[in-house]
């Protein structure tokens, strides 16, 4: 399990489920994203363009 992944399973409900949802959108909407965790949040970039939440 990656940091990112630990962050949003160490938040409570209602907000996991919302951010494992928002994770499994990225994801399937864009498969080529890169996930880190950067600034204490999950981080997806894609080449050059960057996006946190």
């Amino acid at each position: 399990m990656n940091p990112a992944e630990e962050y949003i399973l160490a938040k409570p409900e209602p907000w996991r489920s919302m951010l494992m949802e928002l994770q499994a959108v990225i994801k399937h909407t864009v498969p080529d994203v890169e996930e880190s965790y950067k600034w204490h949040l999950p981080f997806y970039s894609l080449k050059v363009r960057c996006s946190a939440f």
